[in-house]
């Protein structure tokens, strides 16, 4: 799913570093699939003496994330969310040395692509939906910023400029830049009608490691908000990895409701409004992502952009039952558009990738 650049390699000094806080220079040192986030690097450390694991992350320019991450990982391990626990760190103005536990390497999402068993499958979502309501329920003594009406806005901006302007090389004509304006301004609106808590904000199947004992362990936590208290269940059942069958999304979030809201909840929303506001948080996510997607295309993570077309069948989705959005699937993703983007995919990597490599980019445009 994730390409692994097999050449990466930490720097020199990052390495004396790991063999001195690790205590040995037996280190046998793998480079991770890569992921989204600009100039980090995880690995695969393993003594190769004891074959125990740990993972060492070199980060330049992403130090504050990583501070974030490192406060974050030790308060939500002590209130039960099982997050990596922390050998060892070094920080500078510029730079950040980590070595953490490892959690292995089966995600969710590798668990879901290669089993079919229902059964199962129910129990690891249930889990899941059970541990995003144990994060909401965490007191951090720690600055938890709001996703406030300006962050939503400027996130599903995001699709305009890098999906439409860059990546189509197109212009919207004015109707529909007012329209855009519209639904942007009608999805914060609906929005602001649900009960707000704390939020993973990216708690999707990639995210999600399968560790012994049934246990969860949650990646990617340092950019926890105050948001929509369905935010994150939207996440993982609306997974750009990984499409649920809709039928499943239904009954699971039936069952979030009625297992997982307080009384008071269920007083300020009903179960049809919850439905509704699902799909309402679903699309203002896939703005943001499919924007997100984009931008990566141009940051030499082409990968990314196969998902695309998979965000663009579920919005078609989301936005058949609410009149003020059904427009909006033909504009990001008519026919004129899906050929637009094709041809734009091919002109941009023709110098980088070979033929067949732009054809597996391209594989999901239906």
């Amino acid at each position: 799913m994730f390409p692994t650049n097999l050449h990466q390699k930490p720097t020199q000094d990052c390495i004396h570093w790991a063999q001195k806080q690790l205590n040995t220079t037996a280190l046998d040192i793998q480079p991770m699939p890569e992921h989204a986030h600009k100039d980090k690097h995880l690995y695969t450390v393993k003594l190769t003496d004891t074959d125990e694991q740990w993972l060492l992350v070199e980060a330049y320019q992403d130090v504050q994330s990583m501070l974030k991450f490192i406060t974050l990982s030790k308060i939500l391990r002590n209130n039960q969310i099982h997050t990596p626990e922390i050998l060892s760190q070094e920080i500078t103005t510029h730079r950040c040395w980590v070595i953490m536990s490892h959690f292995g390497h089966e995600t969710l999402l590798d668990w879901l692509l290669t089993h079919d068993n229902p059964d199962q499958k129910r129990q690891l979502i249930e889990h899941c939906l059970t541990e995003i309501k144990q994060l909401q329920k965490q007191k951090i003594a720690y600055p938890v910023p709001n996703y406030t009406n300006n962050d939503m806005f400027q996130d599903m901006s995001l699709t305009e400029t890098y999906f439409i302007e860059q990546l189509r090389n197109s212009t919207l004509h004015d109707t529909q830049k007012a329209y855009m304006a519209h639904i942007k301004t009608y999805i914060i609106e609906a929005i602001n009608t649900l009960p707000k808590g704390l939020m993973h904000f990216d708690f999707h199947s990639a995210n999600l490691m399968l560790l012994p004992h049934r246990t969860l362990g949650v990646l990617d936590f340092q950019d926890l908000k105050i948001g929509p208290i369905n935010y994150d269940i939207v996440s993982l059942l609306t997974d750009h990895y990984y499409q649920h069958d809709a039928q499943e999304i239904t009954d699971y979030i039936d069952l979030y409701y009625a297992q997982h809201l307080s009384d008071l909840q269920k007083q300020q929303i009903d179960t049809a409004q919850f439905h509704y506001l699902f799909n309402i948080v679903a699309v203002q996510r896939h703005l943001k992502n499919i924007g997100i997607f984009s931008r990566l295309f141009f940051n030499q993570k082409q990968h990314y952009i196969q998902h695309i077309p998979k965000m663009m069948q579920q919005l078609k989705r989301l936005c058949v039952d609410c009149k003020q959005l059904q427009d909006l699937p033909d504009i990001l993703w008519s026919s004129k558009a899906k050929h637009r983007y094709s041809e734009q995919v091919h002109k941009h990597c023709q110098s980088t990738l070979s033929t067949k490599q732009i054809d597996a980019l391209l594989a999901t445009v239906d």
